[in-house]
């Protein structure tokens, strides 16, 4: 049971709550159908399993606390601030991020060492990747959404800045330079005949996927 004197019911968030899951649910339908989604399960165990076990070090049971306390606030108001949920939340965040950089960095590595073609370079860029996004979702959706709503409105003002704050340049630094990288190796590398042959047929089977895909989604 959620005691009454520690959390007030909030239709706000609940509509936001809703809200947000039925976005989530049409983004993810979208890229489906688009034949674009790709969850990459080692990753993402990766990206969380870190930081929990991090914060679980770092904090102990307060952690584990403020684990259920953090799926409360989705429907509920807390009644007062909690400056421990606060300093957990705030390095919670800067744990996912170092994190999903870390292993961007290992996965791109790891994508470098099997490249045997140029035209892999697409699909191996958006595999390494996502363990940035799966960062910055637990950032900026999860840990900044339970750092604003246990810093409290009256200690709004004043108060340190948001978790993701400070690391917002370096990702995006760090997101040029990697663009920049990767548009360089498709420029320089030189292309055999049998590379390119390979290329092509690899973009025109990768084209008849798509025709297909949209020919189901048209029938339906």
């Amino acid at each position: 049971m959620v005691d009454p004197k520690k959390w007030k019911f909030s239709w706000c968030r609940l509509i936001a709550t809703v809200g947000m899951i039925l976005l989530l649910i049409g983004l993810i339908t979208m890229l489906k159908q688009e034949g674009g989604l790709y969850l990459n399960i080692p990753a993402l165990i990766f990206a969380i399993g870190v930081p929990f076990f991090l914060l679980l070090g770092s904090y102990g049971m307060d952690f584990l606390k403020f684990i259920p306390d953090s799926v409360l606030i989705l429907i509920f108001t807390p009644s007062e601030p909690n400056p421990k949920y606060v300093q957990i939340a705030k390095f919670g965040s800067r744990y996912v991020i170092g994190v999903a950089v870390l292993v961007t960095i290992m996965s791109i590595a790891a994508m470098l060492r099997g490249l045997a073609a140029p035209y892999q370079i697409g699909y191996g860029i958006a595999v390494a990747l996502e363990p940035l996004l799966y960062g910055v979702f637990l950032s900026e959706i999860y840990f900044a959404y339970a750092y604003k709503t246990f810093l409290g409105k009256d200690q709004t003002k004043g108060s340190s800045p948001l978790p993701l704050k400070n690391a917002v340049l370096p990702t995006i630094v760090i997101g040029v330079v990697l663009l920049s990288f990767f548009i360089g190796i498709l420029a320089y590398t030189p292309i055999d005949p049998e590379s390119e042959e390979m290329f092509i047929q690899g973009r025109e089977e990768f084209q008849k996927q798509m025709d297909l895909i949209f020919t189901e989604r048209d029938r339906q």
